[in-house]
Formats: C-alpha cells, structure tokens, sequence
C-alpha cells in the first residue's frame, strides 16, 4: 500500500474485526477517560484552606492523578481512532485489536472483583482483625463472597479469551466486552471519585 506524503507507509491493512475492535477500544478509552474527569471535576477544583493532609487533601490528589490519567486514555483513545479510520481494511489484514480487547475485559472483569466486598454483614460492620461481625454487644460471622468473586474472575477470562480467540464473533463479543469494561471501571469511578453525602 502506498500512500505517499503519510507517516503510515509501512502499515498493513485491518481485518473487519481487528477494525471493530479498535473503534471499540478507542470508545471506551475515551468514554471511561470522560466519565473519570467528569466524576472527579469537584475534587480536582476542592480548596481545602491550610491543610497539608487530611482527607481533603488525599481526595483531590486523587482526583488529579485519576484526571491526568484520564487525560492520557483519552488522548490515546482519539491516536487509535484516527489510526484506524486512516487504514484500509481488508479480509485478509490484521486482527490484534481484537486481543487488546480480549485483555481489556478480562482487565475489567478484575476491577468489577475488586469492587466486591470479601467478607460483608447483615448487621454492624465487618472487623478484619477478628474477622467477625461486630455490632454490639453481639458479634456474628460473616457472609462469604469469594467463591463469587473467584466465579467473576473465571468467567472474565473465559469471556476475555473467546473474544480474544474468536475474531469472527466480534459483532457479539465487542457488546460484551465493553459492558465489562463500562461495569467495572463505572462501578470504581462511582466507589471512588463520585462524591457521597
């Protein structure tokens, strides 16, 4: 392929699939790099007076660091989009977005386990140095969820591997695939940046 004048001379062509896959990654970087700045736009701008530390000062530098990052998906989201819509695609041509977005839902799948709680209570409030329940004057044991978290992280790699390996598929695995990413990382933007009362 020749295409004089452009800095892409040397590229090959992308498979239908490996074309869906990187609109689709180049979607979600940017949407999840938009919905973080956005969640965190009043912590970044907190004035927290005097303080050197506290709670305050912990959450707006959170919430900057979380934006700058934010910033560079986005930023990299709009350098793949613009790659993409740059390459011709061709039956024959490459699928590797389609393994990015295999990683990115088993990478999803982690944060949505990470966001599920080990041990929770019906009653009081969980204890991690004795392990138990406490709400006065009783202690009770407490709900188990490992067995599920470990069921999520199985099922993301199983999800995350059939999207990855099955390019053919791509119009039914890319849906799936951003659902996980956009429930895991909105769950965490929402745990994290989103402002409780």
């Amino acid at each position: 392929m020749d295409r004089s004048g452009s800095a892409m001379t040397d590229v090959e062509d992308l498979s239908p699939p490996g074309r869906i896959a990187a609109w689709t990654i180049a979607g979600l970087l940017a949407l999840t790099g938009l919905a973080t700045i956005a969640a965190a736009w009043d912590e970044v701008w907190q004035i927290c007076g005097d303080e050197l530390r506290g709670e305050c000062v912990s959450r707006s530098s959170a919430a900057i660091l979380a934006s700058g990052g934010a910033t560079v998906a986005i930023i990299v989201g709009i350098v793949i989009a613009v790659r993409t819509r740059r390459r011709s695609v061709d039956p024959e041509g490459s699928s590797r977005w389609v393994w990015l977005l295999g990683a990115m839902t088993v990478v999803g799948s982690i944060v949505i386990v990470g966001r599920i709680p080990a041990f929770t209570c019906d009653a009081g409030r969980y204890d991690e140095l004795l392990g138990l329940c406490l709400h006065p004057p009783d202690t009770s044991e407490p709900q188990t969820w490992v067995a599920e978290r470990i069921a999520v992280v199985v099922v993301g790699v199983a999800v995350g591997l059939v999207v990855a390996m099955k390019p053919r598929w791509i119009r039914v695995t890319a849906p799936i695939a951003a659902a996980v990413w956009l429930v895991g990382f909105g769950w965490l933007i929402a745990d994290t940046l989103v402002r409780h009362a």
